[in-house]
């Protein structure tokens, strides 16, 4: 397994409906992947230059 570490700019307005489907439990319930990107999208943090940052893990 490989890890990847990401970054992003957010759209305007995006992060607010990122944020209501980590709460809703949609992103976890997806498949296969969603536990795995639901984790590591609650651990998002921003960089400096306001992009955002996160690993992700390539099951491959």
């Amino acid at each position: 397994m490989a890890h990847y570490l990401v970054r992003a700019r957010p759209r305007e307005g995006a992060l607010h409906r990122v944020r209501q489907l980590l709460d809703e439990g949609s992103i976890a319930s997806m498949r296969p992947f969603g536990p795995a990107l639901d984790l590591s999208l609650r651990g998002a943090r921003y960089d400096l230059k306001g992009s955002l940052l996160w690993e992700e893990e390539d099951y491959r």
